[in-house]
């Protein structure tokens, strides 16, 4: 007999359970690599869907769509409340290092004189200044979860040195960032009513 398959919000507790398995592993580690990896790992089981999506739109659309919904669902504030705590000093660590920024990495690998990384860092410095004036949280949080993408990216595709000392300071910020806000989307996700989609690598 074939299995019925479960509506994509039936699945929800599924998608939860496993965004809390990573986190809880990531709180037991002592590398700030390791540590931001099963980080990330939990906040893509948030996003992850089996969708069209999959194959036509790029992994940062991905998850920036599931930031809209993350943020349209937060109907007590709770990301607003976490960014306006740490904006001063952890949001600012990340966006002042070229290392985490596409724009230099994009100029390093360009045989274009003409690009000017720290033209365009500059302004996605102010953009993230006036989506904080607008209290614009999904723009706020869009541009935070790229730079860790940048970071994420350089990991997995071995463009880092392990347990170098100054990777490390940069990852211990980002930890702290993902752990931060990915607690939030977890009530938010835990507390709304409407279906995450089906998540990746699910049995029908």
């Amino acid at each position: 007999m074939q299995a019925q398959q479960l509506p994509a919000h039936d699945l929800k507790p599924l998608r939860i359970t496993r965004v809390e398995s990573w986190m809880e592993r990531a709180r037991q580690v002592d590398q700030e690599i390791e540590k931001f990896l099963f980080m990330w790992i939990g906040f893509n089981a948030a996003y992850g869907n089996v969708s069209p999506e999959i194959s036509v739109f790029s992994e940062k659309d991905v998850f920036n769509n599931f930031i809209d919904r993350v943020v349209k669902n937060d109907k007590e504030g709770l990301l607003d409340q976490v960014l306006w705590n740490i904006f001063p000093n952890k949001v600012r660590v990340l966006m002042q290092n070229k290392y985490s920024c596409q724009f230099f990495w994009a100029d390093q690998m360009s045989d274009n004189l003409k690009y000017d990384w720290r033209e365009r860092m500059d302004r996605e410095l102010v953009a993230l200044n006036k989506a904080f004036s607008h209290r614009d949280t999904a723009k706020v949080l869009k541009i935070i979860f790229c730079r860790l993408y940048v970071l994420r990216n350089r990991i997995v595709h071995g463009g880092t040195i392990f347990e170098n000392a100054y990777n490390q300071k940069i990852l211990e910020n980002a930890s702290w960032l993902l752990e931060s806000l990915i607690n939030p989307m977890i009530e938010v996700m835990k507390g709304s009513e409407e279906g995450w989609g089906r998540p990746l690598y699910s049995v029908k």
